[in-house]
């Protein structure tokens, strides 16, 4: 069975993400076609100088060369449409919805040639977040089953929630079935749709295991003599960064490591970039951060508590448990609170501030060996193991016949 993910995260962004990490790991033994979000003309004029733009341009702008190969997964083709029109700023109504469907006969059109080229005939259409586009064309596209994967609180998402709100729920009534990274999202769609099954986030386990191996020390922290305390993953709205200065401030002993796109300007006006003991040395290939994780002494995940990170089974997580690197985390979600064996989970700023320097006083191989027993139990191997339970589930929930 070949599956044709429609996701909004790109194959080669700043973070890693759910929808390409499960793609990978199901393309083991299923050919797996990732049609990616669109570019817009709009970031086309604003980004043409940047490489991601240039590299993927005679896609964009011609329609030609649209396939991309991964060499480490030969049975995933990675698809680039070509541009679509900038209609996120318009107001909900009769005009967006007719540019919309412009914009689906684009993204439609890549979805025929790839049908075509590969000649697919038994596949399941899966839609990752990105509900902004599909509504018009997913009854034509001929799948045996399809599967809309939410992976956030989209009301949360500054720039899904003005029209993916409302998209989102109708993609969850449209679908055959909805996966749901969190406990909180399953709870939240569960209005919407019938059949709506749970498939937490994991880890690519191996990569983060090579912190136990040889590596050498990354030029940003070669000058650290002291403890190094570390955050991986996007550096947005989710993070309390009231706890993040207070972290520094108590700790001047220790040097605080953000590795991530800076996507906030909170760091900025409240101090903390200005630290001394703070470094934000922005994005790095995922295939980078166990080196960082490596000469860590302690992982942090110093997550607000709101809306947003109620419904988060963060990525990260597992990453941390498998560099086996002590993890401090605030309780932001109901997913966290499963980590409760293998991390340091604190409920207020102080009891975080205090737990830095027991997760790093306490370190034993025990608890190394835990905290990596725990993320293998968790890796993307499992998630696709147990992403084929859920079809099977839904088969006899259903009465459907897949013939998977």
């Amino acid at each position: 069975m070949d599956l044709v993910f429609f996701a909004l995260p790109r194959h080669d962004g700043d973070y890693s993400s759910t929808s390409y990490s499960l793609a990978k790991e199901l393309s083991r033994e299923h050919r797996v076609f990732y049609i990616e979000n669109p570019f817009t003309y709009l970031d086309y004029f604003k980004m043409r100088s940047n490489e991601e733009i240039k590299k993927r341009k005679s896609a964009l702008l011609k329609g030609k060369d649209v396939y991309t190969k991964i060499e480490d997964f030969p049975n995933l083709t990675i698809i680039t449409p070509k541009l679509v029109l900038p209609i996120n700023w318009l107001s909900q109504g009769e005009f967006y919805n007719s540019l919309a469907k412009v914009n689906d006969k684009i993204v439609f059109k890549a979805i025929k040639k790839v049908k075509k080229d590969f000649d697919l005939k038994d596949f399941i259409f899966i839609n990752s977040f990105n509900p902004l586009f599909g509504k018009s064309f997913i009854d034509k596209i001929g799948a045996k089953l399809f599967i809309y994967h939410t992976v956030d609180d989209i009301s949360q998402a500054a720039y899904l929630y003005k029209h993916g709100l409302d998209l989102e729920n109708e993609m969850v009534q449209l679908a055959d079935l909805t996966i749901t990274t969190s406990k909180e999202l399953k709870k939240l769609k569960s209005d919407y749709g019938k059949y709506i099954y749970h498939l937490p986030n994991a880890c690519e386990v191996e990569l983060f295991k090579r912190a136990h191996q040889d590596l050498p020390k990354p030029d940003e922290i070669k000058d650290i003599e002291g403890k190094l305390v570390t955050y991986t993953g996007n550096i947005e709205e989710r993070v309390n960064y009231s706890l993040c200065l207070e972290l520094a401030k108590q700790h001047q002993d220790k040097t605080f490591l953000y590795v991530g796109p800076l996507n906030s300007q909170e760091p900025e006006k409240n101090g903390l970039i200005n630290q001394k003991n703070v470094r934000f040395i922005g994005a790095r290939d995922l295939t980078e951060l166990p080196a960082y994780l490596k000469y860590s002494d302690c992982a942090i995940i110093p997550f607000a508590y709101n809306k947003q990170t109620k419904s988060i089974y963060p990525l990260k997580i597992n990453e941390y448990l498998a560099s086996g690197t002590p993890v401090v985390s605030t309780r932001f979600s109901d997913d966290i609170n499963d980590f409760d064996d293998v991390a340091n989970l604190v409920q207020t700023d102080e009891e975080f501030v205090l737990e830095v320097d027991k997760a790093i006083n306490e370190e034993s191989e025990e608890k190394r060996n835990k905290r990596i027993a725990k993320s293998e139990s968790n890796s993307w191997s499992h998630r696709a193991k147990e992403f084929w339970e859920i079809l099977e589930l839904y088969q006899k929930e259903s009465g459907a016949k897949l013939e998977l």
